[in-house]
């Protein structure tokens, strides 16, 4: 009980700090096109990867197990059940052992109806850890006098590096190869060796991290994403914009562009040129990016300054964005 009312305490003054201030921030959710585009390829089937050997891990299912399940999160293209893919690999082994990599995978995905095949290469997957005696420079406040206390200092450091690679079951070409190399460094220092090696993340899993960073990035350069972006809304003098501000930092934006429209028709210039601004962040939320231009050309009729320029090029931009997103969607 005493966490909920902190929790809503804590949402109020944030919300009055924000209306004290001439306005408020909110997340607006938006779809970010592909970086890269597969005409007609709707269904992946995702072969295990070629790996280096890795301590307690599989790099290989792992890559591929994490990229299945992200890509059916994203939810835009439809995956081919991992079970399956391997019933029919274990059924036509004698058929595709001679076979190139490339090859193999366009064959699997003609038997399994998969319009292309994600498969790769992990020439590095690996961690290593160390660790030495340091002296720490101490402070004695009774005794008014330095000290050096004597901590181990422990070390663990993971790398990744990864080619991945998507073949055209139709043409068996390859679509798109992509190299990512990551690591990671965590270091701990504590007065025992035992401690600070126990304090660091295992290596399983700063790889483990490292994978799904380096995942996500794939995913997101193949398929439309969802993205947040922070955006300014104004009040003024007008008490009503206070209300509508409430009702904008709320999610509900159909009731305050009602309410920003008619300032902007009846109210005080200063008061006029905030809502237009408004209403063309509203209507960016609402991803109708004609009328968002439209109401930001109707603010810097009230007069120009950064905030409204910078706003009229990030619509610009954005509305591209959607529009190349459609285009992405209509030639699956």
């Amino acid at each position: 009980m005493n966490g909920k009312r902190f929790l809503l305490c804590f949402i109020g003054i944030g919300l009055l700090f924000a209306l004290g201030c001439g306005g408020g921030y909110t997340r607006i959710k938006m779809l970010e096109p592909a970086q890269y585009t597969l005409p007609h390829v709707k269904t992946f089937a995702i072969m295990d990867f070629k790996s280096v050997r890795s301590f307690g891990s599989d790099p290989a299912g792992e890559f591929a197990n994490s990229i299945s399940q992200t890509l059916v999160t994203n939810g835009f293209y439809k995956v081919i059940e991992r079970e399956n893919l391997q019933t029919v690999i274990s059924e036509h082994q004698l058929t595709i052992s001679g076979l190139t990599q490339q090859d193999a995978s366009q064959q699997i995905g003609q038997l399994l109806g998969a319009d292309a095949i994600i498969t790769g290469d992990i020439s590095d997957y690996s961690f290593k850890g160390h660790g030495e005696w340091v002296k720490v420079k101490r402070y004695n406040s009774k005794e008014k006098k330095n000290y050096f206390e004597k901590q181990f200092k422990a070390f663990r450091k993971a790398r990744i590096e990864v080619t991945i690679k998507i073949i055209n079951v139709k043409t068996g070409q390859i679509a798109v190869s992509r190299t990512y190399s990551k690591e990671s460094q965590k270091n701990v220092r504590k007065k025992t060796r035992t401690g600070a090696i126990n304090a660091l993340p295992s290596g399983k899993k700063m790889l483990s991290d490292l994978r799904n960073i380096i995942v996500r990035v794939f995913v997101n350069e193949i398929a439309p994403h969802t993205v947040y972006k922070q955006e300014r809304l104004l009040t003024g003098k007008d008490p009503r914009m206070k209300d509508a501000l409430k009702f904008a930092l709320g999610g509900l934006w159909e009731n305050a562009i009602p309410i920003w429209k008619e300032i902007g028709q009846t109210g005080v210039f200063k008061d006029k040129k905030a809502c237009f601004y408004n209403l063309s962040v509203a209507y960016q939320a609402l991803s109708d990016y004609n009328q968002a231009l439209q109401f930001i050309e109707e603010a810097l009729r009230y007069g120009s300054d950064s905030l409204l320029i910078k706003k009229k090029s990030e619509l610009r931009i954005l509305k591209e964005k959607r529009e190349k997103v459609i285009e992405q969607i209509y030639n699956r």
